[in-house]
């Protein structure tokens, strides 16, 4: 869909009330501002306004991906120390995942901004993937652990890391669609358009053509055809479903059956094992590297990787539903605006 008539269907979301818990509050104060700074960078730009000015914005950049790297694991850390890690409130933890998924990625919103002075090579791509998989590591760690115990499968935490992985693997399998379709930036949602009161719109990731300024929502699931799925009738005008489970490869055997179950993460660890020690990210702290790249070849086990595959069956799919302008139905989509009946 063309950008502005993307923009103008997802409304503005009110400012979060700050936490009563003065310690959850000032977990969160940060997180918060570097989102609002990234809701108004995409609502900015599918709707047109005039690019911030380059090097201000660079700065920016690189002070978000500071914070990111530096404060936002230990954020994290002291939040689980305030709250069970069991019993979290989602809107919290996706914020953070909002930012677990970002700041690997943040410097492909400066390539969405000024494509036209930007080119982005293989390895540069390739660096974001394994800095993404290395981030994911002890979340797939820590969900195989929890797929062990049938007291744990249904927990808030399982849920909350299987969602993360799923979407983690999709952003490593859009970067591989951006290496042969330059043209292609995908970058995580933030909360107006992944929490936005349509929730028949709600997009983890946006797909976005700088070149014919079309963008394209993303839902990620973990099971679309499965009991893991929410039963909402997104809407497709807006949204593509990617399925985790049956489009990226994410399952293995179940326990005590013969059916499969999902397990996201496979296509971020499968890449980090693949990896040779010496072809890590220069700015990726060594020690944590070869921690999770060794996480990782424990867990695929030398499973083959699917990243390939699916790659080739997502760019077949997405890249023609982001192709589809639907000018016929901007009269629905504006009428819709202001049909209450449909909010969540």
């Amino acid at each position: 869909m063309e950008n502005r008539r993307f923009a103008a269907a997802y409304e503005d979301l009110p400012e979060k009330n700050p936490p009563s818990n003065p310690e959850r509050r000032e977990l969160l104060a940060a997180p918060r501002k570097w989102m609002r700074f990234f809701d108004d960078t995409m609502h900015g730009y599918l709707s047109g306004e005039p690019v911030p000015d380059e090097e201000t914005y660079l700065k920016k950049l690189h002070e978000y991906a500071a914070w990111n790297y530096t404060f936002l694991p230990r954020l994290m850390k002291d939040f689980d120390k305030i709250d069970n890690p069991s019993q979290q409130h989602n809107d919290a933890k996706s914020e953070f995942a909002f930012h677990q998924l970002n700041g690997p990625t943040a410097f492909l919103w400066y390539r969405l901004l000024y494509y036209e002075k930007t080119e982005l090579s293989e390895q540069y791509l390739t660096n974001i993937q394994l800095h993404m998989a290395s981030r994911m590591a002890p979340t797939m760690q820590r969900l195989v652990k929890l797929q062990g115990s049938e007291e744990t499968t249904e927990s808030p935490e399982h849920q909350i890391a299987k969602g993360i992985l799923s979407e983690a693997d999709t952003a490593i399998v859009m970067m591989e669609m951006m290496k042969t379709h330059p043209e292609l930036v995908a970058v995580p949602a933030p909360q107006r358009y992944e929490n936005n009161r349509r929730s028949w719109r709600n997009a983890d990731q946006l797909l976005i053509d700088t070149e014919r300024k079309n963008v394209r929502g993303i839902q990620v699931k973990t099971n679309s055809v499965g009991r893991d799925v929410e039963k909402k009738n997104y809407d497709r005008t807006f949204v593509s479903i990617v399925d985790s489970k049956h489009e990226l490869g994410n399952s293995a055997p179940a326990h005590n059956s013969l059916g499969r179950i999902s397990l996201p993460g496979q296509i971020a660890m499968g890449l980090l094992s693949d990896t040779q020690p010496q072809d890590k990210p220069s700015y990726v702290n060594k020690a944590e590297f070869m921690r999770s790249r060794q996480i990782a070849k424990e867990l695929v086990r030398n499973r083959r990787s699917y990243l390939a595959q699916a790659t080739l069956g997502l760019t077949g799919r997405l890249v023609p539903e982001l192709a589809e302008n639907a000018s016929a139905l901007v009269t629905r989509v504006v009428e819709e605006q202001y049909d209450t009946d449909k909010i969540a």
